[in-house]
């Protein structure tokens, strides 16, 4: 063995030309996008605009609708006079207490304060029915008929007090049941169908309106004065109602309500109240609030008296105001729908409208 270093063998190197070597890649790339792509992004871009155009063409038109809307609230009102007959029966009974109609303006009803209901028809006033209100030999002396709903409470010379329901009934008739005479209307006319009124419809059914009035059992109020003022309210849960009669006592009563059948009783739950001592005599109108919480007694004058009776055995009065100025009188009193704000007609031939507001304001009605 030498001593001589042994150096390692030397590596072989490769020439550049030969370290090169190229990749496999198959075939060609094709760059061209495919039929049905083209397709779709011509439709969404149809789809986009058409959608884009239709949204700024709706709120336009929503705009133009406002307009259109708004537009007559700065104008005065006008009406359209369609008949101004004087009806012979109307003449005969002279003034009604209240009128109705149905939902179809074809039917009416008119009560009047002898107690007497007339059924008739809007179009030419043609008497359908005659009911009343009161039996033989009784006199109707207060009343409170519906604002909204079927309700009416009535009440009579000997103290007594009834509740009744006054509603139109509608049914309909198919045209192979009906009988020749209603066979043969036109769409939108009217005929007189025995008690009822039949129109026909677009549908080509018989539409038929009638007038279903229901009497129940008396309140025995243990008075025996004669009811002189009276009204009701059912938009609380139990309907309630307020009478004042001939001698100034004043009443308060709330019908049962049965939890199982969801039908009114009736029998009341009810308590006697003192009326003021204003020296004015009996109050010429009697209101309840929409909850039956609050009752107003109100006189020609303008002198209201409010009494809290959300308390049914402890009603006492809470406020009292003047609701005219002087010399002016109030000719007629009304609620609006809810029966939260009072309506007052005087003899200057406006209406004045009355709610209350907060406790905290100086007053508690506000015009």
């Amino acid at each position: 063995m030498s001593d001589q270093e042994q150096s390692p063998p030397e590596t072989p190197r490769l020439e550049a030309s030969q370290a090169e070597v190229k990749t496999f890649t198959g075939y060609r790339r094709s760059r061209k996008t495919h039929w049905s792509i083209a397709v779709t992004d011509l439709l969404a871009r149809m789809v986009i605009t058409l959608g884009g155009i239709g949204t700024i063409v709706a709120v336009g038109l929503m705009c133009l609708f406002l307009v259109w809307v708004v537009i007559p609230l700065f104008f005065s009102p006008d009406q359209e006079t369609v008949s101004a007959e004087q009806r012979s029966w109307l003449s005969e009974k002279g003034k009604p207490v209240h009128v109705a109609l149905d939902d179809y303006n074809l039917m009416g009803w008119a009560a009047f304060a002898n107690g007497q209901v007339i059924k008739f028809r809007i179009d030419n006033g043609e008497i359908l029915d005659r009911i009343s209100l009161a039996e033989e030999g009784e006199e109707l002396t207060a009343w409170s008929f519906p604002q909204r709903g079927d309700m009416a409470i009535l009440g009579y010379e000997d103290g007594r007090i009834r509740r009744s329901e006054i509603s139109f009934s509608l049914d309909f008739m198919q045209l192979e049941d009906a009988p020749e005479a209603l066979r043969s209307l036109k769409v939108g006319d009217i005929a007189t169908y025995g008690k009822k009124l039949a129109q026909m419809t677009p549908e080509k059914q018989i539409r038929l309106v009638g007038l279903k009035v229901d009497m129940f059992q008396y309140v025995d109020t243990k008075v025996g004065q004669p009811v002189v003022r009276i009204d009701h309210s059912t938009e609380g849960r139990e309907p309630t109602f307020v009478a004042i009669f001939a001698d100034g006592q004043a009443q308060y009563h709330k019908f049962r309500m049965n939890n199982m059948t969801q039908k009114i009783s009736d029998r009341t739950r009810s308590s006697t109240f003192e009326l003021a001592a204003n020296n004015l005599g009996i109050p010429d109108f009697v209101k309840l609030a929409g909850m039956g919480d609050n009752i107003y007694t109100i006189w020609k004058d303008g002198h209201l008296d409010r009494y809290d009776a959300r308390k049914r055995k402890d009603i006492k009065l809470t406020e009292t105001i003047n609701l005219e100025q002087d010399g002016v009188q109030i000719t007629a009193v009304q609620q609006v729908i809810g029966k939260n704000t009072l309506l007052i007609g005087d003899s200057n031939g406006d209406v004045w409208s009355f709610f209350r507001i907060s406790a905290e304001a100086p007053e508690d009605f506000k015009r």
